[in-house]
Order: C-alpha cells, then structure tokens, then sequence
C-alpha cells in the first residue's frame, strides 16, 4: 500500500514542480510574436498549457503503469501465500496426527515403565533407565511438536492479515487508475 501512495505523493510534487517561467521559446515567430504586448500573454499561456498538459500526461501514464505493476504484485503475492496457508494447513494436521500418535506411544511406554519398576527383578537397570531415557525424549519431541503446531496456527492469521492487505492494494490501485488518473489526465 506505501507503494501507491508514494506514487501518487510523487505524482503531486511533480505537479507542484512544473514552473513554466523556466521554459524558453526557442521559435523565433513565437519570440516575435511574444514581443508584441497584447499577443505576449497568448503565446506564453498557450505554451504553458501545453507543457503541463504533456508533463501532466506523461507523469500520469507513468503513475497508471507503475500502478498497474503494483497491483499485480499484490495479486501474485497472494496467490504465493494462499499455496503457504494450504500447505501450513496440510502440515498442521500431519503434525496433529504425529502428536496423536506420540501421546499414544508414550501412554503405552508409561504404562510399561511402571510395570518395570513394579517387577525390577524381571528387568536389568540399564533397561528401566533406557525405558525412561526414551519417555524423556518423547515428550520432548510432543512438547516441540505442539509448540510447532502453534506457531504454524499464528502463521495462517498472519497469512490472512497479509492477503486481506495485498487486496486492499489491488482495490486501491484500481480506484485510483479507475477514478482517479483519468480526472488527472482531463
């Protein structure tokens, strides 16, 4: 959005820019002309209508083009963040399923350790402190899963917010080469 509002911020100070007194006649009829007084003030309004009206219209064909290009950005940023949000959303259901899975598995070896602790004499001591090794671990794993799972749920909102803002561009830019540029070039 700070794009097309610096080309139009642009496009004002352009306009502001234009000092026709700065512009020499280099015709010598127009030179001749322009030394007799009643006709002087013809020629020098004609030509400074005509000037800004070609500085006006290039500057705004410029403005329209870059206008257009930033809308097409926007729009092509969109469809790019539109395939990260399906994929985010594919990703976080895996990543449930996975989370599923591990709490399955860890209920599952929970239950086994309380067993080997329960019945030590069936079981050596390194395989109690492996059983509880790999618990440790896996519940490591859930609680990293988990907070992955979270941020990749902020990450569609922030993906969403982004969109809503690449449209309002896209809405913007066409309002101004709509509505706008065209009173401009009138």
């Amino acid at each position: 959005g700070g794009e097309i509002v610096d080309l139009v911020t642009d496009l004002l100070k352009q306009l502001n820019m234009i000092n026709v007194d700065d512009i020499n006649t280099n015709n010598k009829i127009k030179r001749f002309i322009a030394k007799i007084p009643v006709l002087k003030k013809l020629v020098t309004s004609i030509d400074n209508v005509h000037i800004k009206y070609n500085d006006v219209k290039t500057n705004v064909n410029e403005i329209s083009k870059k206008m257009a290009d930033a809308k097409l950005v926007a729009l092509k940023d969109n469809s790019t963040l539109q395939e990260i949000f399906d994929n985010n959303v594919i990703y976080i259901d895996r990543i449930r399923e996975l989370i599923i899975g591990a709490k399955v598995l860890l209920e599952k070896s929970n239950a086994e350790l309380v067993e080997m602790v329960q019945h030590q004499d069936k079981y050596e001591a390194y395989e109690i402190s492996e059983m509880q090794d790999f618990i440790n671990q896996l519940e490591k794993r859930v609680a990293d899963m988990q907070v992955t799972e979270a941020t990749l749920q902020q990450n569609l909102l922030q993906i969403k917010a982004t969109q809503g803002n690449n449209i309002a561009i896209a809405q913007k830019s066409d309002n101004i080469t709509t509505n706008v540029l065209p009173l401009w070039k009138n």
